[in-house]
């Protein structure tokens, strides 16, 4: 599960830094899927929510400015591949 996370998180790359940033960039926010993930069985949507609050918290929402609907494909994708 952790892998697909980071594939998924990585492609999606929401503060645009790879691939020169460190590979471990989202280290803390895919570890806080993955737990989240772990610990519950979600919808997409919830998941959507989840990823959103994660990503505020980390890089402020003047950097994080993203529709419902991106985060909820990003979840989509998390939970289909």
């Amino acid at each position: 599960m952790r892998n697909k996370v980071k594939h998924v998180i990585d492609e999606w790359d929401p503060i645009e830094v790879l691939p020169f940033a460190p590979s471990d960039e989202y280290e803390s926010e895919i570890n806080q899927i993955v737990h989240f993930l772990s610990r519950h069985k979600v919808t997409d949507f919830e998941l959507a929510n989840k990823i959103k609050t994660i990503f505020i918290n980390a890089f402020d929402d003047s950097i994080i400015q993203f529709t419902e609907e991106e985060y909820l494909a990003i979840a989509r994708k998390i939970l289909n591949e």
